[in-house]
């Protein structure tokens, strides 16, 4: 039984009706998978590149701060 004969509902118009038994095939559960891990690691990348940054700008506070305890 599909969803639209359970619920009673009729598919809207230009959408086709496909059988409750048809599920996404792996290929396109596999390329929806990559496409999801590739963005995961672009924004693994982009967060590497912000702790270095934050690394780097303490580091330079640090050193400023010793200078101007030596004043």
């Amino acid at each position: 039984m599909s969803n639209n004969e359970r619920t009673g509902d009729q598919p809207k118009e230009g959408q086709p009706q496909q059988p409750a038994t048809e599920k996404k095939s792996e290929k396109t559960i596999n390329k929806r998978l990559q496409r999801t891990q590739a963005q995961v690691n672009e924004v693994v990348d982009i967060m590497r590149v912000n702790i270095e940054k934050v690394l780097e700008r303490d580091k330079n506070l640090s050193q400023l701060d010793d200078r101007a305890g030596e004043s």
